[in-house]
């Protein structure tokens, strides 16, 4: 497949790098304490696994708001002086990025490139006495690092070797802005691929992460799990009572109060 240009390439990742300093205006006590942290939410209102996408209605795409998504995207954990940072970067992501960008016409072609894949970048540090941050080496998070599937099987990243020279391409887009737009942590933030879906039920393929069904990824780390509990809410329209005109979030089904079904406005 033929590289993407790396000027539109540059476009999303511009867009990236400043939702990432919108995310963290406000002064970080310690590099890692700039990640938004994001609650892990239960499946809760979004229903069970496997529900089908239609059932959740996408925002148009200069509704979304770039750093609302992100916000979402990202994913910290600590215990003690150990610290984890996992951001994903789903298609989702860049399609309204290019679309922020008026990148309109290279949208599908950046989404065929990402079709085939799920996209993390990754950081772990632990603190030390002096409260500096040692951060792991991406040989030794590669070891580690799993994606686990609805069936439990873990994931290891794929090789570079099995990994489109375009995707490549749009990965080493993003590192200098993601380093420059939040530091220390930037810079450490190490770019991992998985595969987008494994065989499924007769063969078909399963998606593993869909930013619009009603499912969860699992990343792993050694002992730290981070999930993400789809769908995401900052990619889609809120929800109204027909009872009361209240408005609710996209990944409702029924209101809260009233217990009725909600309705697409």
């Amino acid at each position: 497949m033929e590289r993407p240009p790396s000027r539109l390439a540059s476009v999303a990742a511009l867009g990236l790098a400043a939702s990432l300093a919108a995310c963290t205006s406000a002064p970080p006590a310690s590099p890692l304490a700039s990640a938004p942290v994001v609650a892990e939410a239960s499946q809760g209102p979004t229903g069970t696994a496997g529900e089908p996408a239609h059932s959740f209605r996408p925002l148009p795409l200069g509704a979304i708001d770039l750093g609302q998504v992100v916000h979402e995207l990202v994913k910290q954990h600590q215990s003690g002086r150990h610290v984890v940072v996992a951001f994903w970067i789903p298609r989702e992501y860049w399609r309204a990025a290019l679309h922020a960008g008026g990148a309109d016409a290279q949208i599908e072609p950046y989404m065929a490139v990402f079709e085939p894949y799920l996209l993390f970048l990754v950081a772990e540090a632990e603190v030390t006495r002096t409260g500096r941050y040692s951060y792991t080496s991406r040989a030794d998070l590669r070891a580690s690092l799993r994606l686990r599937t609805r069936e439990g099987e873990a994931l290891p990243p794929l090789p570079w070797s099995q990994v489109d020279p375009a995707m490549i391409n749009l990965i080493e887009s993003l590192r200098p802005v993601v380093a420059a737009s939040i530091g220390d942590l930037g810079a450490n933030l190490a770019p991992f691929v998985f595969p987008s879906s494994v065989p499924g039920a007769a063969g078909r393929p399963e998606p593993l992460g869909d930013p619009l069904r009603s499912s969860r990824l699992d990343l792993q780390l050694s002992d730290t799990s981070l999930v993400w509990a789809l769908p995401l809410e900052s990619l889609l329209q809120p929800k109204v009572c027909p009872v009361d005109g209240a408005s609710f979030s996209g990944r409702y089904r029924f209101c809260p109060m009233h217990g009725v079904p909600l309705t697409s406005p």
